[in-house]
């Protein structure tokens, strides 16, 4: 609350206050303390959690494929030192782009979804009534051999504009889908290449750890013990 004041009395006085998340819930009317509250908190939670999983499990799996981590360490040598508003870095670093999206097929940080069904159905031979519970596990999906080729493999490539097309709606969910899809689905895409793309200009990652990280659901995909890394500064 008083946190809330402090910022209140900023705002009334023109330029003084930082035009952030919270400035911008303030200024909208209707919104209750309480209500600021908790779009703050699911910003914080939902939106810092599940990215910073994401940059995670990327930077892991670009660690254990030399190759792939060199296509985006070139890419970012020739193209960044050009762009210099990060809002354009998305759309220019397909590459970059194409190993976060992969890294979120392999890692999800939402690996399950849960519906209610608000009426019967039916899929396929399995009815569903209406109030029933039904989980929709892009976990599975990502990795089902049926709609992937090689898919416990790390293969950004199947990323790239000319490739992403190619895939179907449905097959590919790490933000959902349909009218409950992730409002904060485009900040965090571009959220993550920008993380990705300014840590791995200069730095490189390396796993240090004895085996494999285990992945386990704690609401976000997380890897049991942590990912310990051993970071290096690249030569500029």
């Amino acid at each position: 609350d008083t946190a809330e004041r402090r910022r209140r009395q900023m705002a009334s006085d023109p330029g003084s206050a930082p035009r952030d998340l919270l400035t911008l819930l303030l200024e909208c009317e209707g919104l209750t303390p309480s209500e600021v509250e908790d779009n703050l908190i699911t910003f914080i939670g939902a939106g810092h959690e599940t990215t910073a999983r994401a940059l995670g499990w990327t930077l892991y799996l670009l660690s254990q494929a030399p190759g792939e981590r060199e296509k985006v360490e070139r890419e970012l040598d020739a193209l960044l030192p050009g762009l210099t508003d990060p809002l354009d870095w998305l759309e220019a670093l397909p590459q970059t782009r194409a190993a976060f999206e992969e890294a979120m097929r392999l890692y999800p940080p939402a690996p399950s979804l849960n519906r209610m069904a608000l009426e019967d159905d039916r899929v396929g031979d399995l009815d569903v009534p209406a109030g029933a519970s039904v989980l929709v596990m892009p976990w599975l999906i990502h990795r089902h051999e049926r709609l992937w080729e090689r898919p416990g493999h790390f293969l950004p490539d199947r990323f790239l504009p000319e490739n992403r097309a190619k895939l179907d709606r449905y097959q590919y969910l790490p933000f959902g889908v349909g009218p409950r899809v992730c409002i904060g689905a485009s900040f965090s895409m571009q959220e993550g290449v920008i993380a990705l793309a300014s840590l791995m200009r200069h730095l490189r990652f390396d796993y240090v750890g004895t085996r494999a990280p285990h992945p386990v659901q704690k609401i976000t995909v997380q890897p049991r013990g942590g990912l310990p890394m051993r970071i290096s500064r690249r030569a500029d």
